[in-house]
């Protein structure tokens, strides 16, 4: 786990620090990028920025480019993955056994599981704020911290959600197919999502864990909006109850 976690918070880093480094040419010319952003369809703004962007700036272009896609859907999926494979994984490979001798219930060892999830998201979030950090002060952009600060709290929240997606899909199926069914799911509730802003489709998009994350009015409004901190909150309780419910319960060959 130490080792996956370093590779994973090193590829984060290298991204972000990528996405500032190629800001520094582009903000010499705004206004021809300005205009090339116009002609672009306003599904494509939609599905990077998850939001429409009609002032390019630092804030817009970091969330276009790295942090809409990249950390809400695949940094999100790949949270959903390892979760339901700490369960699923260790049922298959026939070592869960050794977590199920001890004398604690199975719900405990759901929930150790889970922390552990948690306690990865939360390193994840932690090393992407200090990458733009300290890259934007090596290439002398100012950017406003606190708001990124916020924006990588509600993020770790939002992870913690999918995470809690990842154990119920894990101890329901018990299956070598859970992990990457719970990663499918994070990707299509993101296309879902952004598929159906501001259309006659949009309350559809609020079955998304996806929707409650909204890092480009964070990043430009300067707050969390709570209603969305509760629905993700509320939503990874629920899951876990329901997946602890479920794993006491359930027959495992091991």
């Amino acid at each position: 786990m130490g080792e996956r976690l370093i590779i994973l918070s090193m590829a984060i880093a290298v991204l972000v620090v990528l996405t500032v480094w190629s800001w520094k040419p582009l903000e010499e010319d705004l206004e021809t990028l300005q205009e090339l952003l116009a002609q672009f369809p306003e599904e494509f703004i939609k599905f990077f920025a998850k939001g429409g962007v009609y002032t390019l700036n630092f804030d817009t272009y970091y969330i276009m480019n790295f942090h809409g896609f990249f950390y809400t859907a695949v940094l999100g999926g790949y949270i959903a993955y390892s979760s339901a494979n700490a369960i699923s994984g260790e049922v298959q490979g026939k070592t869960f056994w050794i977590l199920l001798s001890s004398p604690h219930r199975r719900g405990l060892v759901l929930l150790s599981k889970y922390l552990v999830a948690v306690a990865v998201a939360a390193v994840a979030s932690a090393s992407t704020l200090a990458a733009l950090a300290l890259s934007a002060g090596v290439y002398g952009f100012e950017v406003d911290l606190a708001r990124y600060l916020a924006l990588y709290t509600a993020g770790t929240v939002y992870l913690a959600s999918v995470a809690s997606l990842g154990i119920l899909l894990g101890a329901v199926a018990l299956s070598p197919r859970a992990p990457w069914a719970a990663a499918g799911v994070v990707i299509a509730m993101y296309f879902v999502d952004t598929l159906t802003l501001d259309t006659r489709l949009e309350r559809l998009g609020a079955l998304s864990l996806t929707r409650y994350h909204d890092a480009l009015g964070i990043v430009l409004e300067g707050g969390v909006p709570g209603h969305d901190l509760a629905v993700l909150a509320l939503s990874a309780l629920a899951m876990l109850l329901t997946a602890v419910a479920i794993f006491e319960r359930r027959d495992i060959n091991i």
